[in-house]
């Protein structure tokens, strides 16, 4: 299709994308032989196919030194707004174009400063229930969810489970598009791997669910308590 010109790079990475994800091989050791064989037929590189899965975007590459430096406000608090740029960036220019693995990069160092901070926050007792810190939940939500789609694209299905779940129970919005989202991508990594499961995901996820935001920021303190 490509040599036929029916296809665009669009075309062929999501098509190759649907192909690494239901393989067996991993995704490291597809990106090994692609650069092997390109190694030895330069021209596969130089296609013009080629040139959005072995380059990454001059726009990334500009943007790449911000994502990893989380700002702060004057007063010492961590800037929401900020995170809430990168992460939408990320989704646009990483997840859009099925570059998981990138997006785990750019997104796991964000999420562990936003967790660091609501931690050392809470243990201090500067934790109150506040528009601030509604906001926060929201987008560590988001930002959850994001780094599970990464984790399962990428095999990692326990990590994918596990993110999905805590994105739900801590999610100030409780909409239904963010439990959707959760519940396929819980679906898809336990049927991946033969798991049974009696309980409709979304029944297991509503279990137990904290409802006001102090019982959400106590359900996840003692989320990172019980991974000491």
């Amino acid at each position: 299709m490509v040599f036929q010109e029916s296809w665009g790079p669009l075309d062929f990475s999501n098509y190759i994308d649907n192909v690494v994800n239901k393989s067996k091989v991993s995704y490291e050791t597809w990106s090994e032989v692609y650069r092997y064989i390109g190694s030895e037929h330069s021209w596969i590189e130089e296609h013009e196919c080629s040139k959005p899965a072995s380059k990454v975007s001059e726009k990334v590459e500009q943007f790449s030194k911000k994502l990893f430096t989380t700002r702060y406000t004057s007063d010492g608090t961590l800037d929401v707004y900020d995170v809430q740029e990168k992460m939408n960036f990320i989704a646009l220019n990483m997840i859009n174009n099925g570059d998981y693995k990138l997006a785990k990069l750019a997104l796991e160092p964000i999420v562990i400063e936003m967790v660091k901070y609501f931690k050392s926050n809470y243990e201090n007792g500067y934790f109150y229930e506040n528009p601030y810190w509604a906001f926060y939940f929201s987008i560590l939500s988001k930002l959850m969810i994001n780094l599970a789609v990464c984790e399962l694209n990428m095999r990692n299905d326990n990590a994918c489970v596990n993110l999905a779940s805590t994105s739900v129970k801590i999610s100030i919005d409780d909409g239904e598009e963010l439990i959707d989202k959760a519940r396929d991508l819980i679906l898809m990594a336990i049927t991946r791997n033969g798991w049974a499961s009696l309980k409709d995901p979304i029944e297991t996820l509503q279990e137990g669910m904290p409802r006001t935001l102090n019982e959400k920021a106590g359900y996840l303190y003692n989320r990172l308590y019980e991974k000491k």
